[in-house]
């Protein structure tokens, strides 16, 4: 990452290619993450229906 100067006297970050695609990779675990944490659970198969009974 490297400080590049504006105009009115701040300072901004800029990052490289890489940088950005790392961070865009890191989000995108941590949201994965996220959205498994706070999914629920599927629910259960419906019960079997019964077998006829062989007689």
């Amino acid at each position: 990452m490297s400080l590049v100067p504006l105009a009115d006297g701040s300072m901004v970050t800029e990052r490289t290619w890489l940088e950005r695609f790392e961070a865009a990779e890191r989000d995108f675990i941590i949201n994965q993450a996220r959205w498994a944490a706070f999914t629920p659970p599927p629910s259960p198969p419906p019960p079997a229906p019964d077998a006829p009974s062989a007689q």
